[in-house]
């Protein structure tokens, strides 16, 4: 009698997991296919008067990057373009690596931006 009990309290607790990662992803899929980030989200929570959480690190908080997002660089003639990895938004452009970096630091104030493809399109020496 004891082992069906068991069973069923570990069926109950893999089935909660199962579909909170299940409505987890869903919730994702739903704002990406929207183009709602995480920060707009955020932004419509507080104009509501619901209290978020900061999660950023200390460092973050005293450098003032508000978000991290992720970019991939192209180069497409003597251009280089930066756009968001999972959205495929266009960031900037620039004739050089120096000249993509400072365009993109003027318009996105507070952004850390991880580069996720085309590293070596930044690494390369434009003499």
């Amino acid at each position: 009698m004891i082992d069906i009990i068991v069973l069923l309290a570990l069926g109950f607790v893999i089935g909660y997991k199962v579909s909170e990662i299940i409505h987890l992803l869903s919730f994702r899929r739903i704002m990406r296919d929207l183009n709602i980030s995480e920060q707009q989200l955020i932004k419509v929570a507080r104009d509501q008067g619901i209290t978020v959480p900061d999660e950023r690190s200390e460092e973050d908080r005293e450098l003032g990057i508000r978000e991290t997002i992720h970019i991939k660089i192209e180069q497409h003639g003597s251009q280089i373009y930066a756009y968001k990895s999972d959205t495929d938004e266009f960031l900037g452009q620039g004739t050089d690596p120096d000249d993509l970096v400072k365009r993109i630091a003027e318009r996105f104030k507070g952004i850390r931006m991880i580069v996720d493809q085309g590293q070596d399109l930044l690494q390369k020496s434009h003499g």
